[in-house]
C-alpha cells in the first residue's frame, strides 16, 4: 500500500471538502493558435542569488528553479557602471576604457548564471537573458551626461554585453534602456537610447535586441508604447514589449498584445509581486504575453531556513508550477473555452502532445470536463492554495471520446500532460534541515523531506551522512523515515547529508546542509553608502575588508540633505540597533545627520548642510547582543560647478548643392574646471524625408552625411561636465542640383550694406541679391562665435532687416551673407 504523507493527505482532503460541485465542460480546439511561449523567468535580478551561506546551497537552488519549476530565463544586472557614477571611457562614448570597467566583484554571481544557463542548455531550450540596471548604473543614470547623450546608456549596456559573452558565455537576448522609467526619462529619451544601443549592439557581433518600454504597469508601458510608436527606426532594435504589473493593468495589457501582433513583437511581463496563478493566468490570456516572471526570492518563489542552508517554496509556488513545469518553451497556446466563468483554463500545443491547464476559481467543487485530448496516456496532478505541495492524481488513459474529467476543490488547479509511458522517478518537493544552522550548546537538528510520484507507487526514504566536521559524531535516530532527527553534532563546521527517496524502480537523492558556528555571529553589512538629490543619484556599494573607506563620491555644493544607507542582515536574525553619526567635516562645517530609522533591510538617515567645500566622512555603527560592527563612507563636496563652454561651432561646408551631401562638423569647447567633457551631436530640424548619418556622433568633432534632401538642417552639440550641460546650434542650408534651364551658370552679384558703422543701438542691414539666392545671414564676433543668425527661405532681391546691438559688448563683428557658392561679409563697429 501506497505511504502517503499528511501534508498529500491534505490535498486529497481539499479536493472533497465541499458538497456543492458544479460542473463544466471545455473544448480544446488546436484549430486556432495564439502566442509562442519563449519561456518563464525571474524578475529578480540574476535570480535573487547568492543568498546561501554555503556555495552548494545557490547552486541547488538554481537548480531546483530550472529542473523543478522549470524556469529558463532571468534579469541579469548590467555588469562595469562605475558604482561612483563616473564613466568607463575617456570623453568618447564609442570607446571604452576597461580599466575603469568594474566587472571583477561579479565573478561568483555569473559562474551561478553559467550554471543555469547550462541547467537550461541541457533541457534542450534556450535561454532567455536579459540586461537591466542595479546600483552601480543609478549612481549616474540621472546625470545629465547620460540622460541626454544616448551614446553614454548605449555604452553601458553594450560594454556590459559585450563582457558578459567573452567572459563568462552568457548572452543576453534583451537589454532595458531603464527600468521602471519615469519622470525624467521620457519616451523621446528611451527612442533615442534605442536608436543608439541598436546598431552599437551589432558592430560588437551582438545579436541582442532591446526589451521596451520596461514601465511599472501595463498602463505607463502602453503610454510609453503609442508616444513612440510612429518612430519605425526605434522599433527595428525592439525585440521584445514588455510591463511590469504594479497599477493599472487592463485594458492596457491587451492594447499591448495587439501592438505586438501588429508589428510582429513578441509581449512580456518582467515583473510582478506576488507571482501567483491568477496572475499568470491573467497575462497569458489579457497580454498574450511569450514570457513570463516572478520576482524576488522569499515570498514569491522560496524561503530560506535559519541559517540560509536550505529553502522551502512559497505558498504560490506549486500552484503556479502547474503551468510553468509542464508548459515547455516552443508550446503554442490554443483555444480552449470554458462554459463556466469560474473556471479559467489554458491549451497547449507541444512537442509530446497537448497539455490542458484547468483552475477552478470559486469556494464550489467544480467537476469539469475537458474534451479534444489525442487518445492516449495522460499524467494528471493538482495544486491547492497556501499547500507547500502538490499531488499526483494517477496516470489515466483517454480514449477515442478524446474526453477525460477532473474534480477540484476551491481554488484548485490541475494539470493533464502527455505520459512518456516509461515509469518516472519520484518528485522530491521539499527537504532540508531545520533549523539550518545551531550554536553552542544545541547539538542537534531535524531534517525532513517531502515526496510523490507520478505513478503513485510507494515510497522508501533512507538518510545518510556524506561528510561532517573532524571530531563530529553524527547519527541519525531514524534514517528510513522523512523526518529523522540528527544529534552528535559536537564540532563547528558544516555538515552534509543526502536523502534517497525510491519507487522501486527509480531514485531521486538531495542533499541537505548544516553549519553549527562556535558562537553568534556578528551582523554584516551589505550595499552602504549615499541616496543623494538628482544629478548624483544612488551611490552604494558592499564595505572592502580592511578598508572602511572604500566608498567615496563627491558632489558640488551646496547639498542641503541627502540620505545615508546600510543595508544589514544578521544570520540569526538577532535584534539590532544602528546609529549613523558624522566622524569630521571640513573646518567651519554644519552639517548633521537625523535620527536613525530601519526601513526595507537598511538602517538610514538624513544629513544636511554640507554646505562647506571638503570632505565629510560619516560612520554607521550596529549592534545586536553579542556584537558591534561599523564601517564609514566619505563625500567631498566641491565649489558649485561650472558649466562646458562652446566656444565655436561651424560645418564645412555649411552651404552646399546636391550632389553634394556631406559635411564636417566641428566645435571647439571649454571647461573652467577642466573637467573630463562628452558629446552628442543631435538632430534638431531636417527637411522631411532626410535621413542624416554621422560618422562620431559622440565626438566634437564628426561627419554628417545623408543630407540629400534640399533645405535646411539644424544639428545641436550637447556638452557634458559631470554634472551639467551645454548647447548650441549649427545651421546648413542643402540647395537642388541647378541646370542651364533654372539659371545654373548665373553668378553672384551681392551688395551687403550695414549702417550706420560704427552703430551704438539699432542698426540696418540691406542686402541687392542677383543670381543665387541668399539662405542664411551672419553675425559673428572677431573669435569666429556667432552672435546672430538671421535664416530664411532662399530669396534674391532687396533684403532688409533691423539689427538691435543693444545686447553686445562695444567691439569689431563681421555681417555675412551666404549663397550655395559663395559668402559676403561687411566688418561693423559696435560702439557705447
Amino acid at each position: 500500500m501506497r505511504t502517503i504523507t499528511p501534508i498529500i493527505l491534505s490535498l486529497l482532503f481539499i479536493t472533497g471538502a465541499y458538497a456543492t460541485v458544479k460542473t463544466d465542460t471545455s473544448h480544446l480546439d488546436p484549430t486556432v493558435h495564439h502566442q509562442t511561449i519563449e519561456g518563464w523567468g525571474h524578475g529578480s535580478a540574476d535570480l535573487g542569488c547568492g543568498w546561501g551561506a554555503i556555495d552548494s546551497v545557490d547552486y541547488q537552488y538554481i537548480n531546483f528553479l530550472a529542473t523543478d519549476w522549470g524556469l529558463t530565463g532571468t534579469r541579469i544586472q548590467e555588469v562595469g557602471a562605475r558604482v561612483d557614477g563616473s564613466g568607463m571611457d575617456n570623453g568618447n562614448c564609442d570607446s571604452i576604457d576597461w580599466t575603469r570597467f568594474q566587472g571583477s566583484g561579479w565573478t561568483y554571481i555569473l559562474k551561478l548564471m553559467q550554471y543555469y544557463r547550462d541547467l537550461i542548455l541541457a533541457e534542450g531550450y534556450q535561454p532567455s537573458f536579459y540586461s537591466s540596471t542595479g546600483y552601480a548604473q543609478l549612481a549616474s543614470l540621472s546625470k545629465p551626461w547620460m540622460l541626454y547623450d544616448p551614446g553614454e546608456r548605449a555604452q553601458q549596456i553594450w560594454s556590459s554585453a559585450v563582457y558578459l559573452r567573452d567572459s563568462f558565455g552568457l548572452n543576453m537576448n534583451y537589454g532595458v534602456i531603464a527600468n521602471e522609467p519615469n519622470g525624467v526619462w521620457t519616451p523621446q529619451i528611451l527612442e533615442d537610447d534605442i536608436k543608439a544601443v541598436g546598431p552599437r549592439l551589432a558592430e560588437h557581433g551582438l545579436s541582442t535586441l532591446v526589451q521596451f518600454p520596461e514601465c511599472v504597469a501595463p498602463q505607463t508601458s502602453w503610454s510609453y508604447l503609442t508616444s513612440d510608436s510612429s518612430d519605425t527606426a526605434m522599433l527595428k532594435y525592439v525585440g521584445r514589449i514588455s510591463y511590469h504589473v504594479y497599477g493599472t493593468s487592463d485594458p492596457y495589457r491587451m492594447d499591448l498584445q495587439n501592438y505586438g501582433i501588429a508589428h510582429n513583437l513578441r509581449t512580456a511581463q518582467t515583473e510582478r509581486d506576488p507571482a501567483n496563478i491568477d496572475a499568470l493566468f491573467d497575462d497569458l490570456l489579457l497580454g498574450g504575453v511569450s514570457y513570463w516572471e516572478v520576482a524576488y526570492t522569499g515570498g514569491s518563489t522560496v524561503n530560506a531556513n535559519a541559517g540560509y542552508t536550505s529553502f522551502t517554496p512559497s505558498a504560490y509556488y506549486y500552484r503556479v508550477r502547474q503551468v510553468l513545469h509542464y508548459v515547455r518553451p516552443g508550446a503554442v497556446r490554443i483555444n480552449f473555452p470554458s462554459t463556466d466563468s469560474t473556471v479559467r483554463t489554458l491549451g497547449f500545443l507541444q512537442k509530446n502532445g497537448t497539455t490542458a491547464v484547468v483552475y477552478n476559481t470559486d469556494a464550489d467543487t467544480e467537476t469539469i470536463t475537458v474534451k479534444g485530448l489525442p487518445p492516449g496516456q495522460y499524467e494528471v496532478t493538482h495544486a491547492a492554495p497556501s499547500v507547500i505541495a502538490f499531488d499526483e492524481l494517477g496516470i489515466r488513459t483517454v480514449g477515442a471520446d478524446s474526453t477525460t474529467t477532473v474534480t477540484l476543490g476551491s481554488y484548485n488547479i490541475a494539470t493533464i500532460t502527455p505520459y512518456a509511458g516509461v515509469n518516472l522517478p519520484p518528485t522530491i518537493m521539499t527537504w532540508g534541515s531545520n533549523p539550518g544552522e545551531i550554536e553552542p550548546p544545541a547539538t542537534t537538528t531535524q531534517l525532513s523531506v517531502t515526496a510523490n510520484d507520478p505513478e503513485r507507487d510507494s515510497l522508501t526514504y533512507h538518510w545518510s551522512v556524506v561528510s561532517q566536521p573532524s571530531g563530529a559524531n553524527a547519527i541519525l535516530a531514524t534514517p528510513t523515515k522523512p523526518i529523522t532527527n540528527v544529534s552528535g553534532l559536537t564540532a563547528g563546521g558544516n555538515y552534509v547529508f543526502n536523502v534517497d527517496v525510491s519507487d522501486g524502480v527509480n531514485t531521486t537523492s538531495r542533499k541537505a546542509y548544516l553549519i553549527a558556528y562556535s558562537s553568534n555571529q556578528p551582523p554584516q553589512f551589505g550595499a552602504t553608502g549615499f541616496r543623494l538629490a538628482p544629478p548624483y543619484g544612488v551611490v552604494l556599494m558592499s564595505p572592502v575588508p580592511g578598508n572602511d573607506t572604500a566608498l567615496q563620491t563627491s558632489m558640488a555644493e551646496p547639498c542641503d540633505s541627502a540620505i545615508l544607507q546600510a543595508n544589514i542582515s544578521d544570520l540569526e536574525n538577532d535584534k539590532m540597533t544602528g546609529l549613523w553619526s558624522i566622524v569630521s567635516q571640513p573646518a567651519g562645517g554644519t552639517a548633521y545627520v537625523d535620527t536613525t530609522t530601519y526601513i526595507f533591510v537598511s538602517f538610514r538617515t538624513f544629513v544636511h548642510r554640507m554646505s562647506v567645500p571638503g570632505k565629510y566622512v560619516f560612520k554607521i555603527v550596529v549592534t545586536d547582543p553579542t556584537h558591534t560592527v561599523s564601517t564609514l563612507v566619505a563625500c567631498t563636496m566641491t565649489v558649485p560647478n561650472t558649466p562646458p563652454v562652446i566656444d565655436t561651432i561651424i560645418a564645412s561646408p555649411f552651404v552646399m548643392t546636391l550632389p553634394v551631401s556631406a559635411t564636417q562638423l566641428s566645435a571647439q569647447t571649454h571647461d573652467a574646471e577642466n573637467d573630463l567633457l562628452r558629446y552628442w551631436w543631435e538632430i534638431k530640424q531636417v527637411p522631411k524625408g532626410a535621413n542624416p548619418v554621422f560618422d562620431h556622433q559622440g565626438l566634437a568633432n564628426s561627419g554628417v552625411s545623408g543630407l540629400t534632401v534640399p533645405g535646411s538642417y539644424t544639428f545641436t552639440l550637447r556638452t557634458f561636465d559631470d554634472i551639467s550641460m551645454t548647447t548650441k546650434d549649427v545651421r546648413i542650408e542643402v540647395f537642388k542640383s541647378t541646370n542651364v534651364a533654372e539659371g545654373a551658370g548665373v553668378p553672384d552679384n551681392i551688395t551687403l550694406n550695414v549702417y550706420p558703422n560704427p552703430v551704438t543701438g539699432n542698426g540696418m542691414v540691406h542686402i541687392q541679391a542677383q543670381g543665387n539666392a541668399v539662405a542664411r545671414i551672419e553675425v559673428s564676433d572677431m573669435l569666429g562665435r556667432n552672435v546672430m543668425e538671421y535664416a530664411r527661405s532662399a530669396e534674391s532681391g532687396d533684403i532688409s532687416f533691423d539689427w538691435d546691438t543693444a545686447r553686445l559688448p562695444a567691439g569689431m563683428y563681421v555681417v555675412r551673407a551666404l549663397t550655395p557658392s559663395s559668402e559676403f561679409e561687411k566688418t561693423i563697429a559696435v560702439v557705447r
